[in-house]
């Protein structure tokens, strides 16, 4: 079980960057690009992000260095310097309120213009600073999450369009290949100086986007989703003499290149897009076959798994006790394990037996109880052997111990070694006594087929995930890590383990309705002190003891069942007392555990359509995230 456990922890700690990341992105990005006579670009941009933020960083290049030089051949029309700006100006810096959401028109609702600083404010927000570089600018915008705004900011690039013999072009990267965030909506418009109605348009980045000629000055450019470092490219070919003072001229025709390049471009994410959904059909189809067989394995195990539990014994209430062993032993056949509960419930045992002795120290504030060891050793099994020793020798003198100092012994490091090794020997000695009874089977092959299949599962959720099938992709996972915890913790059991098991719960049952029945039909009370103890393991001791008192109360003033005052007292104190090893139990372990960990140290035409290939290799570019 501790394997599956740090099985599913990897997974959860692999998930969750990518629970983060999604609560870090920006949910809308909206530009307005208008090209100007002279050949400079006027952009505006809007974002608004999730999450917490101090500010945005936001990089714009005006150039791309990386480009090669334009020499007139066919090739430079796939992206070269010629398409590269020469300056950038920072003309406007302000915020939009958010309110109930942002569109595209909230741009023109600017809530408050922010100054330029030179150093990093003391009041950091409505300001930003701005850094040149060689190929652009960094802003850093201060305004935090709590205020509730959006982002505005305005710029110019000066001699971003290229003027041809024939036509004039804008080749511009909206986004570079460094924007750090998912953007959620983006939409981009760009503008003529003037109407031409034979203007082309393309679009080129990822391929889930759609680029339309609104009408003859305005193109518009749309995303549903934009993942993290991925460019964006606009590019338009129109009338050169809607640009009459550009002056980067290229001196070449160029529209029969642009549309060779733009079709090319086309063709190949046509291409690509054909063998997405040729994948995305075989994806489906597996994962359709790998569904029917998961569902199919676990269906059969919970079968399986409900055949196994159903026991010949089908009472609701047991009365006596189902077995011989020892309490540790009960909880290996409910828990597959043993714990703390078993530790107490053998204290309990020993007192029961008479080999501990209580008593109540009344001289103390806090109420005290005094443990002796009365040395007997018949009716003694090797378990609570283990457990005299760690109680008188590791903890008390040898003969006598309290009950507070040995809820407090773990306190230091030293002390702690000695009690967890002590409880851990107390641990293997009950388990390997535990196993001899035989209470569980190996794992079927059912189990093993339905683990092995949402094993394969996990996988095919993280391919849904980055197929941009998020919900489906997360509740997949989701269910998957719940169907491995369901079925590996899940447990088979031989018939002993079967039967013991059915009675051990329908005894369970009897305890928690123990103050139901008339004192006629209660077993001996000389027995009710071992009830307490195996109720310490069947997680109803705190039931049975307020039920038991209010029986004692009651029964302790009838005479005629020839028990006397000083048997009613002690049933009393050991009703009274097992609440309080429990809690010094645990709080024990979890000192000694605590002590421990504390001392450890750790080192194609133009007219509109889809996206194509190749955002990011012309003028432009840069990115973003936030601080």
């Amino acid at each position: 079980m501790k394997k599956w456990k740090s099985l599913l922890l990897i997974l959860c700690l692999f998930f969750m960057p990518l629970v983060v990341s999604a609560k870090e992105a920006t949910n809308k990005l909206y530009m307005d690009v208008t090209i100007l006579e002279n050949g400079d670009i006027k952009i505006k941009e809007l974002a608004e992000l999730s999450g917490s933020y101090n500010g945005r960083l936001r990089t714009i290049h005006y150039q791309n260095s990386q480009a090669p030089i334009f020499t007139g051949s066919e090739s430079d029309f796939d992206g070269s310097d010629i398409y590269n700006g020469t300056g950038i100006t920072i003309d406007k810096v302000a915020d939009v309120k958010i309110a109930d959401g942002i569109s595209f028109e909230s741009m023109n609702q600017l809530h408050r213009i922010f100054s330029r600083v030179y150093e990093t404010p003391q009041v950091a927000y409505q300001v930003y600073e701005e850094t040149p570089t060689v190929n652009g600018v960094d802003l850093k915008i201060y305004n935090p999450d709590r205020m509730n705004t959006a982002f505005y900011l305005e710029y110019t690039i000066q001699n971003a369009v290229v003027v041809h013999n024939d036509v004039a072009e804008l080749a511009w990267n909206l986004l570079g290949d460094f924007y750090q965030e998912n953007i959620g909506t983006f939409e981009a418009r760009v503008h003529l100086p003037g109407e031409d109605q034979d203007y082309r348009v393309w679009l080129k980045g990822p391929l889930n986007g759609e680029v339309e000629r609104k009408d003859n000055q305005t193109a518009i450019a749309t995303y549903d989703f934009i993942g993290a470092y991925n460019a964006v490219t606009i590019r338009l070919m129109f009338d050169k003499n809607l640009v009459p003072n550009a002056v980067k001229m290229s001196h070449v025709d160029g529209r029969e290149l642009i549309l060779a390049s733009e079709k090319k471009a086309a063709d190949l994410a046509n291409q690509e897009r054909e063998r997405i959904q040729n994948q995305n059909k075989i994806i489906i189809v597996l994962t359709a076959v790998w569904g029917i067989v998961f569902l199919s394995s676990l269906g059969y195990f919970i079968y399986q798994l409900r055949k196994n539990r159903k026991a010949h014994f089908e009472q609701d209430y047991f009365r006596d006790f189902p077995a011989t062993y020892g309490p540790e032993v009960l909880e290996y056949l409910l828990k597959k394990r043993i714990g703390e509960d078993s530790l107490s419930a053998c204290i309990l045992s020993l007192i029961e037996k008479k080999i501990i002795t209580v008593e109540e120290d009344s001289s103390k504030k806090k109420k005290e109880y005094l443990f002796t060891w009365n040395e007997k050793e018949e009716n003694v099994t090797e378990v609570e052997k283990q457990v005299l020793h760690l109680l008188f020798k590791e903890v008390g003198n040898g003969k006598t111990v309290s009950l507070e100092a040995f809820k407090n012994y773990g306190k230091s490091y030293h002390d702690a070694q000695g009690f967890i090794e002590n409880y851990q020997t107390f641990i293997s000695l009950s388990t390997a006594i535990s196993k001899e009874e035989n209470f569980f089977q190996n794992a079927p092959f059912c189990k093993i087929i339905t683990i092995m299949m949402a094993m394969i599962g996990i996988p095919i959720s993280f391919v849904l995930l980055g197929l941009e099938w998020v919900i489906i992709g997360l509740v997949l996972l989701v269910c998957l890590i719940g169907v491995l915890i369901y079925v590996a913790s899940s447990k088979f059991y031989t018939e002993k383990g079967r039967e013991d098991l059915a009675k051990w719960k329908a005894l369970k049952h009897f305890l928690e309705d123990f103050s139901t029945f008339d004192e006629k039909e209660l077993p001996e009370v000389t027995l009710w002190g071992k009830y307490l103890v195996y109720a310490t393991v069947l997680g109803c001791a705190e039931t049975l003891q307020k039920q038991m008192k209010i029986k004692i109360d009651t029964m302790s003033t009838n005479t005629s069942l020839g028990y006397d005052m000083i048997f009613w007292n002690r049933l009393y104190l050991y009703n009274t007392i097992s609440y309080s090893v429990n809690q010094s139990v645990h709080t024990a372990v979890s000192s000694s555990r605590s002590s421990i960990a504390a001392s450890s140290r750790s080192s194609s035409g133009g007219f509109g359509g889809g996206a194509s290939f190749g955002g990011g290799s012309f003028g432009g570019g840069g990115g973003g995230g936030r601080f």
